[in-house]
């Protein structure tokens, strides 16, 4: 199958959504310009989330789960085709209108070189899909949050539902599962620069929980119990040695699973259920 037409045909559609929600969907007037282009841009984003968890999820079930080593066929082809093309037109947009954030830039550079890097490889496909699964898994939750709070509507039970149910589905899909994950890219047959862009999103992943924590760990600022104190203890140690947190997430990220897997090639648990390949 021609690889370079999914990603034009994406492209052109995420082109031609974001067009017609800059037409149909009105941002708070309160909104800054920037905030306002943000704000519709998140609109396209759940849109793109909620199509790669469908087309990713029906690739994973179809193939009876995953796996890493099988040759790349059409339906990979789609999966990756269709987050390639939106991630382009996205990475367009937001440095256009300077919307990203250092952290999201790098995440969006790694992740654009890891798709690319999969798309024209001859395996790996099957991994691919279900890695965009994991990381897009908490998406619609969190750009959902970010349009309530663009609202005014922080305090809502809606906001409290949507930022609880991200803070779960982030760290079960980036670091339960995803630990997992990139162990077995590590220990798999897929090519080196995947793995290396793996380790790299995934590093920033870790970058993200530590900014979850300190948020969500601020309402606690004043308590008296001893392993909340510890915690919060460590946290702000972290917060004011950014070196040392640099060095733990470049740790976990990339001497652990090269350690793991190409020094003492511990072959990891593998999951499944009446044949189904979980992971």
């Amino acid at each position: 199958m021609d690889r370079i037409t999914p990603i034009l045909v994406s492209f052109v559609s995420y082109s031609s959504v974001a067009l017609l929600l800059s037409r149909f969907v009105y941002p708070p007037n309160e909104l800054k310009r920037k905030e306002q282009k943000d704000y519709l841009g998140q609109h396209l984003s759940i849109i793109h989330a909620y199509m790669a968890i469908i087309i990713c999820s029906a690739v994973y079930i179809y193939e009876g789960g995953i796996d890493y080593n099988s040759p790349t066929n059409m339906m990979h082809i789609i999966a990756i085709g269709n987050s390639l093309g939106y991630f382009i037109f996205d990475s367009i947009y937001a440095e256009y209108y300077k919307l990203h954030d250092g952290a999201m830039r790098f995440h969006h550079v790694f992740a654009l070189i890891a798709l690319f890097t999969m798309y024209f490889s001859s395996i790996g496909g099957s991994a691919s899909a279900v890695g965009l699964l994991l990381t897009e898994i908490s998406n619609p939750c969190v750009l959902k949050r970010h349009i309530l709070r663009a609202k005014g509507e922080e305090e809502s039970f809606t906001y409290n539902l949507y930022e609880n149910l991200f803070i779960f589905l982030f760290i079960a899909g980036r670091i339960l599962c995803g630990t997992l994950y990139l162990y077995k890219v590590w220990n798999s047959e897929i090519n080196w620069m995947y793995k290396l862009m793996s380790s790299s999103v995934y590093s920033v992943t870790w970058f993200w929980i530590f900014v979850i924590m300190t948020k969500a760990l601020k309402k606690y600022s004043g308590t008296e119990d001893p392993s909340m104190k510890r915690l919060l203890n460590m946290l702000r140690y972290l917060r004011q040695n950014k070196g040392v947190l640099l060095v733990y997430i470049l740790f976990v990220s990339f001497a652990v699973p090269t350690l793991l897997t190409q020094v003492l090639e511990i072959d990891f648990l593998k999951l499944e259920v009446d044949g189904f390949k979980v992971m």
